[in-house]
């Protein structure tokens, strides 16, 4: 199984796809993340240095069909994209519906990825119906094809725990995982300020387990690859000093930190 690394877009500068490229690459880094924009062309820089590709997206909209509307329109751009997409995370549907009113869009996102031949993840996250560990559960009960990516700082969160006492229910999401995104969230937040400071190691080794378990199943399991995306974010999910505004942290030196800190830890 390859593991596959990947530099994420999210709050850095990305309007020169080669100096953002070649930064990516001097890292380690296998792939790049981001939306897709008309306007920014990858190709070029992404073979220039032996990247792929990672697609994100989110549906959106005031009603389930509306959602499914928007996902069809991202699946356009994706059909129309120069270039082939080694995987699609998506952040699917809505909390403010229920299970059987947010099936259809999983149902017709999946249907559609197929016919493009993309591998397409569900982000477990806040706002989503994949909000809590329970609701995730029933999912992926009703809809066994679906593929996760792992974003569990969002549960820390909603839950208000590290999950202490839901290692059970954590064992029936870890085989259904092909990506993680490795930002690490404590009780109160979906993102610690700075995983190399000290206090937080607790956090961070926790998270590092449930990772380790992850690669494990999907070694055992022989699936093709496992993403790695290092995802802690820009203000506000970065905190920032109070009247300078300073970020506590450089982002962009976070994440390289946290792709050699999970890549050490595999």
């Amino acid at each position: 199984m390859r593991l596959i690394t990947i530099c994420g877009t999210w709050g850095l500068d990305a309007s020169d796809p080669q100096a953002f490229c070649a930064r990516a690459a001097e890292v380690g880094y296998d792939a790049i993340s981001t939306r897709l924009n008309p306007s920014i062309h990858w190709r070029p820089a992404l073979e220039a240095h032996h990247l792929e590709l990672a697609v994100m997206m989110s549906t959106h909209g005031s009603s389930p069909k509306a959602h499914i509307a928007s996902a069809m329109e991202q699946f356009d751009a994706m059909e129309a994209h120069d270039g082939p997409i080694r995987l699609v995370n998506s952040q699917t549907g809505s909390d403010l519906w229920t299970l059987e009113q947010n099936l259809p869009i999983f149902d017709a996102m999946q249907r559609r990825a197929e016919s493009l031949g993309l591998t397409l993840f569900h982000e477990t996250h806040r706002q989503r119906p994949t909000f809590t560990l329970p609701q995730t559960l029933q999912l992926l009960e009703l809809r066994p094809q679906l593929q996760l990516t792992a974003d569990f700082s969002h549960w820390c969160c909603v839950h208000g725990t590290m999950l202490e006492g839901l290692e059970d229910q954590l064992e029936k999401v870890f085989p259904r995982v092909g990506n993680i995104h490795t930002r690490v969230g404590f009780s109160e937040g979906p993102q610690i300020p700075d995983p190399r400071a000290p206090e937080w190691k607790g956090n961070v080794e926790i998270h590092l387990g449930w990772w380790k378990r992850i690669h494990q199943l999907a070694r055992e399991s022989e699936r093709e690859f496992l993403g790695l995306h290092p995802e802690f974010g820009p203000f506000p999910y970065m905190p920032r000093e109070p009247h300078t505004q300073r970020d506590l942290a450089d982002l962009f030196e976070v994440n390289a930190h946290m792709r050699e800190k999970v890549l050490e830890a595999l």
